[in-house]
């Protein structure tokens, strides 16, 4: 706690102030960062007290580096004044948006910069926590509206792109908040100005992160309508339905933004992994267990509130919003689903010859329209015994006896006809 000449030297600093700025501060820190030593809410204020000051004076590279050097220190005011930086950016305060994100700008390419270095030189890598606020401050500049036209974020890209190939090193599950930090930071930075071999890398890493966080087990859970499972492999990883789709909805919507960049190389890359292949269509699609056919079951499991619109999104975009495309590559049953969710009519006189159109005349001769699997590898269905045939004919007669009765729909037993029109007789003599 504070002595009482602490309190005092505060107070009549923020009088002095003339504003609300330092209380709204003291106020936030208290609420967010709760601090373990007071000292540290003292060093805090002194930063905010000295950036309002440089601010006045219009000092941006005093304030730039003020920023950088308090960068430097331990993890502890690091995470804080990342907090403090954070609160900066979108808390409400008299402070000139404009101006806070050029002199945060600086500090935050070389604390990110600092970071990929170290975790690269250092056989301890850089706190998680200090990762995640420096995370949470990237994602607060690139989202934010208040930019000035002259700042461009692209520049910060490639380092976040760098910790993400090493945090998945570290974190094969891809569950972390680091990896989650990663991903929300990636969506709000530009991927136009990244070379093809970056938006290679990141797509690379966002598949392999989608095919773990989805495993074949936890889709038939789910599917049977368990809301919850482990990941395989990872014994401590246990996720439910709901933070599936808190994991798996920012790397989706990650996903679409790539596509839109319309890479070639990374298009293709993204074709090879989503689309189905020759051995996905050795069965039925909704039950093949390759990551096409696990996204394409997640259209049509009721427990999720966003996934099913993202993936059906994201396929629509991949096959450059032509319904053809789409109905050629994952056959006319989920492609309708996708269709409808999208608001695209639905071709409902699609013939045989044009599905499939785009594979060789071998493999579209033998693939189902509509579930897109191939047929040889689909169970012939026994032909019916005559006993089962007359079993199947009692059923329908009992059934349309009751629609008869109902008088709700006017409807003519076929039974009956057949008996008065002689056919059961000439079906006898037949059998004879």
């Amino acid at each position: 706690m504070p002595d009482s000449k602490s309190t005092v030297d505060l107070l009549s600093f923020s009088e002095r102030d003339n504003g609300s700025f330092i209380p709204t501060i003291c106020s936030k820190l208290n609420d967010l960062l709760k601090p373990t030593a007071w000292e540290l809410s003292a060093n805090l204020i002194e930063i905010a007290v000295s950036l309002k000051f440089l601010r006045k004076k219009s000092r941006e590279k005093d304030a730039c580096q003020k920023i950088s050097n308090a960068l430097c220190l331990n993890s502890a005011c690091q995470i804080a004044l990342l907090r403090l930086l954070f609160l900066l950016c979108v808390g409400e305060n008299d402070f000139d948006r404009t101006w806070t994100f050029r002199i945060i700008e600086p500090g935050l390419q070389l604390a990110l910069g600092g970071t990929v270095v170290l975790n690269n030189l250092s056989t301890e890598p850089v706190s998680a926590s200090v990762l995640d606020e420096l995370l949470r401050l990237a994602y607060a500049v690139g989202s934010s509206k208040d930019l000035p036209k002259s700042y461009s974020t692209a520049q910060l890209s490639p380092f976040v792109i760098q910790l993400w190939k090493e945090t998945g090193t570290r974190d094969p599950s891809y569950t972390s908040n680091t990896s989650w930090h990663i991903v929300n930071a990636l969506l709000v930075l530009p991927l136009q100005n990244l070379t093809s071999s970056s938006l290679y890398q990141i797509t690379d890493i966002a598949l392999t992160a989608l095919d773990v966080l989805l495993p074949l087990k936890g889709i038939q859970l789910l599917e049977a309508g368990n809301a919850s499972f482990k990941v395989p492999n990872f014994a401590s990883v246990f996720l439910t339905a709901k933070e599936l789709e808190v994991r798996l909805s920012p790397l989706l919507a990650l996903l679409q933004n790539i596509v839109k960049v319309n890479d070639t190389q990374t298009c293709r890359l993204l074709e090879s992994r989503l689309f189905p292949s020759e051995a996905d269509r050795s069965a039925s699609l909704a039950f093949g267990s390759g990551l096409p056919s696990r996204l394409l079951r997640l259209l049509v499991i009721p427990c999720f509130l966003q996934m099913p619109q993202q993936v059906a999104h994201l396929y629509y975009s991949l096959c450059r919003e032509n319904a053809k495309v789409l109905t050629d590559t994952i056959g006319f049953g989920y492609a309708s689903g996708i269709l409808r969710v999208c608001q695209e009519p639905t071709d409902s006189t699609v013939s045989k010859d044009s599905l499939f159109s785009g594979l060789s005349t071998a493999t579209a001769d033998n693939v189902n329209p509509i579930t897109g699997g191939r047929t040889e590898s689909e169970k012939p269905v026994p032909e019916m015994s005559m006993e089962e045939k007359e079993r199947e004919a009692e059923r329908l007669f009992v059934l349309f006896q009751r629609l008869e009765k109902n008088g709700m729909i006017q409807v003519e037993n076929p039974v009956k006809k057949a008996v008065r029109s002689g056919l059961f007789e000439n079906s006898n003599d037949n059998n004879a």
